[in-house]
């Protein structure tokens, strides 16, 4: 009706919020890892007090008229209280679920992270680049390759550590109360804030 994505609620009692982005620039920031943080708790769970979809009257073209219908805030206000987890993923990170059909229940088992040869796993914050040579050479040269080709991280200037800090412009590090209570790495257990990985190998 509106236009918006479509949930189709598959899963009754997890919410994924994906390309989580907290690359502490403005291009990224703002629009991402802010909406994230705005719309959940310290523990994680979905709980956004205003509304972000945002829409004028058939006849009105005017943004600055732009509010939230109230069938959409009903859905939201009503998610409110479901205390759904609401899981991050960064790009290229994935988690496994179990869930059980019957009663719908669901526990995230397992926090995969892409890797680097001979640096470590990517905290679960990092943002993984886009794949730069046309061939896929880095990723691919070994045929057996169980994780990305060295320095395909280290050596590239997009990948850069998430803002964790509690103070500062974006504040990014509100994240850590919710990556432990879900469950996932805590970036905030690292000794080098600015750190991309949360293993040596």
């Amino acid at each position: 009706k509106y236009k918006a994505w479509r949930g189709y609620n598959v899963v009754m009692n997890v919410l994924i919020f994906p390309h989580y982005d907290s690359r502490p620039c403005f291009a990224s920031f703002p629009q991402s890892a802010e909406t994230y943080l705005s719309a959940t708790n310290e523990e994680g769970e979905f709980y956004q007090l205003t509304g972000s979809l945002l829409v004028n009257d058939d006849d009105d073209d005017d943004t600055n008229n732009r509010k939230e219908p109230r069938d959409v805030q009903q859905i939201r206000n009503e998610t409110n209280t479901r205390q759904l987890p609401c899981y991050p993923i960064a790009n290229g990170h994935a988690i496994l679920f179990q869930c059980d059909a019957l009663s719908k229940v669901v526990v995230g088992i397992e926090a995969l992270s892409p890797e680097e040869e001979d640096g470590g796993v990517l905290h679960w914050d990092i943002y993984m680049p886009n794949v730069s040579c046309p061939n896929y050479e880095p990723y691919t040269h070994v045929a057996s390759r169980s994780c990305f080709a060295k320095g395909c991280f280290t050596k590239d200037d997009n990948t850069v550590a998430g803002d964790r800090l509690s103070d500062g412009c974006y504040k990014g590090g509100r994240i850590c109360s919710r990556l432990d209570a879900l469950g996932l790495p805590n970036v905030g257990s690292c000794d080098d804030v600015n750190g991309l990985f949360r293993s040596s190998l």
